[in-house]
């Protein structure tokens, strides 16, 4: 599978897990981000970097969210969105709030991201939807990572 990462670094040669430099990124430095459609992702991280990186990734075991950003270990999915919504109503409302998932894509905290390894799980794929939404996956595993090229956007 075909994967993209957009970034200003001019020199990896291999990805490790380091917690990216950038302003509007929210990544936890547990995961190496990519996402799965080039188009997608030019609108969205394109115009903030200097090289896309087109890797493939050899791994086999990715869990796969779908539309959604976050899971329960539980295997619940959900949106990270609609729980914020939903919490503030329930704020409002002096209701108890629903609990945070263990599982984030965009932020993956190091509880989270040690169970994924301890299940084996190689990467998290999801916001994979319609519209501007650009599908995130988020490796894990690095070893399973191959460059193909690099190229200037």
């Amino acid at each position: 599978m075909k994967i993209y990462h957009f970034t200003d670094c001019d020199n990896i040669e291999i990805f490790k897990h380091t917690k990216p430099k950038r302003t509007y990124s929210q990544a936890s430095g547990k995961g190496i981000y990519f996402t799965t459609d080039y188009e997608k992702g030019m609108m969205k991280y394109g115009r903030m970097s200097k090289y896309c990186y087109e890797c493939e990734f050899t791994g086999d075991n990715i869990l796969d969210l779908g539309e959604f950003d976050s899971m329960y270990f539980d295997g619940r999915i959900i949106n990270s969105c609609s729980l914020v919504s939903e919490n503030f109503r329930r704020i409002m409302q002096k209701e108890k709030q629903i609990p945070e998932p263990q599982i984030w894509i965009e932020n993956l905290s190091t509880r989270g991201f040690n169970w994924l390894k301890k299940k084996g799980i190689q990467a998290v794929k999801g916001m994979d939807g319609e519209g501007y939404a650009c599908p995130e996956f988020c490796v894990i595993d690095s070893d399973c990572i191959k460059l193909l090229s690099k190229k200037e956007v």
